[in-house]
Formats: structure tokens, C-alpha cells, sequence
């Protein structure tokens, strides 16, 4: 038996939890919080999205966080629907404003002429003004830094992926070899990488040879998921899911580099069990169908702000693909909203995903694709008092997974960059 309850693990040290070491050698305590200062007043960034900012709730998280130091954001969506606002501020200081070129997900390499014209006009956009930093989410938002005027200081490459391994699996070998000539290119010309993850900072750092790469973890504003359970009857209410249910939520993307054909399985086995799904995505049709043909699958759509739910569910799962190598690095912002809500996670043994749950002790561990596991850690979880461990572990890791912490990074590395350190 795989599944573990990871209550053997050695104790969590205790800067891992509250603290870290900056640069400066200064240990800033999260428990109490981190002092936004001003440091980069008047600096004016151009961000580059190639989504239509729903939002992009990481490119949310550090638009806000530079705003918040004193820099000018201004984000260059793309709208692929039309039906977005053109403009709109989300706070002094930073702004979206929307490309719109039409357009859907699932086309493939047809895709490219409509990358080619989204490109175009964001070159265009962005000349009309100047800037300091070029800040590309991605590298397909590195495409067009090619073309735009040089910024004053230089241009910041924020990858949320490793790209070449997430076209290889969507297109096949010869675009993962380009994609990988694309990104060894682009991390030459970059000042700055930014990426979610220290197993993908050493891919950049030691096989891409990224002179600065910082880490800015997919964590969470602690006070914006510490929802009251209060109204956990009335949200549950509103579905027709019966108050006294076990309830699980699926909270994420719905893609291919997720698993959820284990879930559905070990569904048939839990008379008793209700599952609530939020999240968009290619696979989102599939789920949808589902969720109308099941008595007790709900189905939400893509939520904007989806903190909120989690107070309706006792449980959320989580559980990556194995086969997708990509995500096997990523640092997964839903172990970071489970923790951030005090919602016990079961996940899929799978990279960071796994190691973070086991190291933290916030939920049972399964092995990808084996029901019988997931049935085990599910009837693991509740039995009342393992799941009063897990919610007391949680607690005590909640502070590790505050964005505080990942803010700072942000704005430190910024700052060394304004100052030429970088």
C-alpha cells in the first residue's frame, strides 16, 4: 500500500514555515508579515499575457505585487472571444488593455497565423509607448519581445512552464526540438527568469545556463482563502448537495495533464460521495457532459474567484498525469489554496505536487491511476481523527504557503534588476 498518511514524516524545520533567507542576509518572518515598501517607484513594466486575463490569478498576483512597490503595470492581454472589457484597472496603477484577435484552444499548430497576429498588434501596442521592463509571461509572450523597441532596463521572461516539454506532448518531437532551440534563445536574451519552482529553476539554471533565475512560488494570500465555514450549508444548498455529504472538490484546469478518469471510478464505490468541479479548460466539455449525466457531479464553469467553495467541500483532489512531464516541476497552486483554507488534499504521488504534501503532511498520497489507492486514502481521511490531524497539520504549515514570502522575492528581484545587480 502506497498511500501514506504521512504522519511518520521527520518534523517540518522551522524556517521552512516562517521564514527565509534574503540576499541581504535579513530573515523577514512571514508569521508577521512583509513590509511593502516603495522600492520601485516609477517604474513603468509592460506585461505580455497570451490569455485574455480572466484572471490569470499568478499574473494577477504580480501585476498587484509591483504596483504595490511603486511600479506603472500595464498588462497586454489577449482577447480571444471579444467579449472582455477592451480596458480595465485593477487597481492604482495597473492596469489590463485587451488585444482582441479570435481564436479558440484546441487548434494545434493552425493556431500560429493567429499567434502571428496577436504578436503583431502587441508589438504595436507596446511601441507606442516606453518602457523599462518587457515582463513576458511564457515564451510564446517572449515572441514579440523581439520586435518591440529595447526596454530602458531589460526584459523579464516569467515562465509558468517548461514549454518545449508541454508542446512536445501537444504536437510531438520535431516542435519540442524548436520549441527547446526557442527557449535556450530567449533565456539568453532574458535579464531575468522568473519561474514557480526550484526543480524548474535548476532545469533553467543548470542545463538552459540562466545567469539569474529567482523562484516566486504559486502561494496564496492567506486572508483571501481563509474563509469562514459559516456558509458552508447555504453554498452546498444552492447545489442541491445535501448538508451532511461527503464532499470533494476538484479545483484546477481541466486538461489532459490532469487525472480525473480515477476519480470517476472510485466515485461508483462511494454511494454517499459528491464531487463539485470548478475550472475551464480543453477537457472542460467532457466534464460538463458528466456532470449532467451523474446525480452527484456539480459542475460550476470557470470561477474567477473560487476561494470561496472551498468552504462547501471536506476534501479536495488533486492528481497530475505522470505521463506529463511538465507538470511533474511545476510548484501546483492547489496544494497552496487546500493549505491556505484549511481543507485537507488528497493528491497522485506526482513531482513537487506529491513531495509537498508528504513534506507538510496535508493530506493522504495515492499512486496515480490505481483506484483501490485513492478508495484507501479517501476512507483514510475520514475516520474523524486522522482528519483532525490533517486539519491541525495544515495549520501549522498554513504560513509556508502564504504569498508574503513569494511577493517579496518578486520585489527583490525587481529591485536588483532596477539597480543593475542583476
Amino acid at each position: 500500500m502506497h498511500c501514506c498518511s504521512g504522519f511518520n514524516e521527520s518534523p517540518v524545520a522551522r524556517d521552512e514555515l516562517i521564514g527565509y533567507q534574503d540576499p541581504s542576509g535579513a530573515v523577514r518572518d512571514s508569521q508577521v508579515g512583509l513590509e511593502v515598501r516603495r522600492d520601485l517607484d516609477g517604474l513603468r513594466v509592460g506585461m505580455i499575457l497570451t490569455n485574455g486575463y480572466a484572471p490569470d490569478i499568478r499574473v494577477e498576483k504580480e501585476a498587484l505585487a509591483l504596483s504595490e512597490a511603486g511600479a506603472k503595470v500595464v498588462i497586454f492581454a489577449w482577447d480571444r472571444t471579444g467579449d472582455r472589457k477592451p480596458r480595465e484597472e485593477i487597481a492604482p496603477n495597473c492596469e489590463v488593455r485587451r488585444l482582441v484577435v479570435r481564436s479558440k484552444d484546441g487548434l494545434g499548430a493552425r493556431q500560429l497565423p493567429r499567434f502571428a497576429r496577436y504578436w503583431s498588434d502587441v508589438v504595436r501596442a507596446i511601441n507606442r509607448e516606453t518602457w523599462d521592463v518587457l515582463h513576458a509571461h511564457d515564451l510564446d509572450g517572449m515572441v514579440p519581445t523581439l520586435f518591440c523597441r529595447p526596454p530602458r532596463i531589460g526584459c523579464v521572461y516569467d515562465a509558468h512552464e517548461l514549454f518545449p516539454l508541454m508542446v512536445g506532448e501537444r504536437l510531438g518531437a520535431c516542435s519540442q526540438g524548436a520549441a527547446w532551440g526557442m527557449e535556450r534563445w530567449f533565456v539568453r536574451r532574458a535579464r531575468l527568469i522568473i519561474t514557480d519552482g526550484e526543480p524548474r529553476a535548476r532545469i533553467y539554471r543548470n542545463a538552459l545556463r540562466a545567469k539569474r533565475v529567482i523562484v516566486v512560488e504559486n502561494t496564496v494570500d492567506l486572508a483571501r482563502f481563509g474563509a469562514s465555514r459559516t456558509n458552508r450549508a447555504s453554498l452546498r444548498a444552492s447545489l442541491t448537495i445535501p448538508e451532511n455529504a461527503w464532499v470533494i472538490g476538484v479545483f484546477t484546469s481541466l486538461s489532459s495533464a490532469k487525472d480525473l478518469g480515477t476519480l470517476w471510478q472510485a466515485l461508483e464505490q462511494w454511494p454517499d460521495t459528491w464531487v463539485l468541479i470548478a475550472g475551464g479548460g480543453r477537457d472542460s466539455g467532457r466534464v460538463q457532459d458528466l456532470a449532467r449525466n451523474h446525480s452527484r457531479v456539480r459542475y460550476l464553469g470557470y470561477v474567477p474567484n473560487v476561494a470561496t467553495w472551498y468552504s462547501a467541500v471536506d476534501a479536495v483532489y488533486y492528481a497530475l498525469n505522470p505521463e506529463s512531464r511538465n507538470s511533474r516541476l511545476g510548484f501546483p497552486n492547489n496544494v497552496a489554496t487546500a493549505a491556505a483554507s484549511g481543507v485537507p488534499i488528497v493528491v497522485a504521488d506526482v513531482g513537487e505536487c506529491g513531495r509537498l504534501v508528504r513534506r507538510f503532511r496535508l493530506g493522504p498520497v495515492f499512486v496515480s491511476g490505481r483506484v483501490q489507492e485513492l478508495l484507501s486514502a479517501m476512507n483514510l481521511l475520514r475516520d474523524p481523527s486522522v482528519y483532525r490531524q490533517y486539519v491541525d497539520n495544515i495549520a501549522k504549515a498554513q504560513e509556508r504557503f502564504s504569498w508574503d514570502r513569494s511577493r517579496q522575492r518578486l520585489v527583490d528581484g525587481y529591485r536588483d534588476l532596477a539597480s543593475g545587480r542583476s
